[in-house]
Parts: C-alpha cells; structure tokens; sequence
C-alpha cells in the first residue's frame, strides 16, 4: 500500500504520486488540481507540479510512452513505434532528434532503448541528488553497507581512519530503520536556493519516515546526513541541542539522558548530540561508554575540536597514549593555541621521558596562558625529572 498524499479531483479520494502520474499524463485532469498536466502536446514539457524529480520523470516517462503511440506532425504525420520497425524509420527519427531541442528532462535513453536506435548518440547525464540518495540506499539495503562510503560525503576521512569506519558500519547496522530496511519509496524532495542542498524525503517498509540530506560539491551529490522523520524535523536538531544543554547547565543529568535517547533517535548523525551524551557519560564515570559517544561525534564531524579533545582524553585515561597524542594534535591542528591539549602533551611526554618535546609543549602552553593551573604540575614534573 502506498502512501496516499494528496486528494484527486478525478477520483474524488487520496492517492499516492504513482496513481497520480498514472492518470494526470493524459492531459485530462481539472485545471484547478495544481498536478493537472497543463496544455502542451508531444515531448514539450508541460506546466505542471511534483514533489520529487523522481516524480516528475515518472510523469515524463509516461508523456514519452503517449508520444510514442501516436501520430506525430513533426514526424510527417507518422507513428514512432512504426517508424522504428525500418531502417529508414529509424534514420528518421535519429534525425528528429539530432535536429529538435528537447528539455533536459526528456530521457533520450529511455526513448533510444524503447525504439531501439542504436545509431542514436546521446550525452552522459549528471546524477541528481534522488539518483545518488536511490543508490545509497539500494546498496545498504543489498547488505553491502561498506560499499554505501563512496555516496558519502567524508567517505575518505572514514575509510582513512579504522576505528572511524568500525564505527559507520555498526552505526548502520544498529540503526532502527535502515538496520531493519526491507523497502524504500521516494516521497518528495526539495533543493535549497544554490541548489547545492537538497533533501529528500522517503517511506521505509511502508510505515517509518527518512531524510537524507545531501550536498553537492563539484557537480557530485553526496549523502551528507540522514533524519529519522519527515523534512520538517530538519530545522529541529538546533533547538534540541538548546533544550540539551540548557539541561546539563542545571546539572539535570537524568532528564537529559533521557532526551538525548529520544533526540539521537530522531537526528542519528547529530555530532552534536553525541558529544553531550559523552559529556554525560564522563560524569558519570563510564569512560568506555563516553568514549564510543565521542568517537562517532568526531567521525560525524571531524572538525569538532571540543570533541576531538575529550576523545583524546578518553584515550589518555585508557592509557592509550599514542592514540590521545594523534588527537590532541588533530585539535592544535584547528586551533594551535588549544592550552589543555598542549598541556596534555607535555605531560604524555614527560611520562614518556622525551622531556626536550614535553618542553616544547609547556613553552607553547606558556606562551597562551602563563598561570595555567595544570600547566605548573607539569613544569615541576619536568624540573624533577630532568
């Protein structure tokens, strides 16, 4: 059963795009449906309404299939699907289309292998944001979750990074929707005013709701992050962490645990979020739990320099020191005068007696914040140790 989302004039009741597209090609529909198919004839793109590029070609394809059916002036009154039964049908047709200028949105693909014209050369077409989102989800609902990386955005970071990787694929395979997926429908898109953002919205196994929202970057889409909800949840995720945080100012723990569960459920690629749920974790003492929390907030955003740095010290505390090391300076990297790292480095190499780098680091830290509590334990640590 497919998700009825408007009401048609026609039939008098609800039905989904598909029975929509099934009926509105005709040209047939009342003009006051904003979906009716708007004057035009042959393969001239009529004036008319979709939610999804998806939609719109679905309707397309079907204006393709009439033109193909029936007599056509530009084709001296000839029919396609006869023309193309005969060589010299087929020149001519090849020629009608080297000759007419048809919209973009005309899929001479579609109407090249219906007719079989061979002959007939045609350009590459770009991926849209719906092309790229249908094979994201195509392949993980394969199994192939690992394959799904090159229709992300941070595909290189996270397949660069093991520990980062382990992570996306355990994400995935634990998420309530797409771990349980059987089935996906495009419902509708949109595109931001650059046309650089799009979203698009999705039915899972007929019941549960998915955004993607992508990016575009050097005429490429890529899945950028997913939303448990309809499109409007989008513009949500900012309060939510304002109601977040206002709660772990008051030191309301619990509540906010609670809320983070339910919010995390709705925006599972929030780095945000998953930085407070390891902020949360840490004052609880449970450092292995803070320490998955931070990771998938800086795997999700990689230039969180907050998040960077509690990972980094979740890795100090474990004792993982070469770990905390390489991410203490993935946090100077962004910020160099970041004083608890450069602290923190010092005393990793203190410990490890390379006392002229531990000095280095105390001298850079110095220079930020002279008084810098921590900073005097390490100077004394170093003087006695030296």
């Amino acid at each position: 059963m497919r998700r009825q989302q408007r009401f048609c004039l026609r039939k008098g009741k609800d039905i989904c795009w598909e029975c929509c597209n099934n009926i509105r090609y005709d040209r047939q529909c009342p003009n006051e449906c904003r979906y009716s198919v708007k004057a035009g004839d042959g393969l001239q793109i009529s004036k008319t309404n979709a939610d999804s590029l998806t939609e719109y070609k679905g309707l397309i394809e079907k204006l393709m299939d009439m033109w193909m059916r029936l007599p056509q002036q530009d084709l001296d009154g000839n029919i396609p699907q006869e023309l193309s039964k005969s060589k010299e049908g087929k020149e001519q047709l090849i020629n009608y289309f080297k000759k007419t200028m048809l919209s973009s949105y005309i899929n001479i693909s579609y109407i090249k292998r219906k007719l079989d014209l061979s002959g007939l050369e045609i350009g590459i077409k770009k991926e849209s944001n719906e092309d790229v989102g249908e094979k994201y989800l195509s392949i993980i609902l394969a199994g192939d979750i690992e394959n799904s990386l090159k229709y992300h955005k941070n595909e290189a970071e996270i397949r660069g990074n093991k520990d980062w990787l382990s992570d996306y694929l355990i994400q995935i395979k634990e998420d309530k929707i797409l771990g349980k997926m059987n089935e996906f429908k495009i419902i509708s898109s949109a595109l931001s005013e650059d046309r650089n953002i799009g979203l698009v919205f999705y039915e899972i196994n007929g019941k549960y709701d998915l955004c993607l929202k992508m990016e575009n970057n050097t005429d490429t889409w890529k899945v950028a992050s997913r939303y448990n909800g309809k499109m409007e949840i989008v513009n949500g995720e900012n309060e939510a962490l304002r109601h977040i945080a206002v709660l772990i100012s008051k030191n309301e723990s619990s509540q906010a645990g609670e809320l983070l569960d339910k919010y995390i459920s709705l925006y599972p690629d929030s780095s945000d979020l998953y930085y407070y749920q390891g902020v949360l974790f840490a004052i609880k003492g449970k450092h292995k739990q803070a320490k998955k929390s931070f990771l998938r907030s800086v795997r999700l955003d990689h230039g969180f320099s907050e998040a960077l740095y509690n990972y980094a010290l979740q890795l100090h505390l474990e004792g993982d020191t070469q770990g905390a090391i390489d991410y203490y300076k993935r946090v100077l990297a962004i910020d160099p005068e970041e004083v608890k790292s450069l602290n923190n480095l010092a005393a990793i190499y203190i410990d490890r007696g390379e006392y002229q780098t531990a000095e280095e680091y105390i001298n850079r830290c110095k220079l930020v914040e002279p008084e810098y509590e921590p900073l005097q334990a390490n100077k004394k640590r170093l003087a006695e140790k030296k």
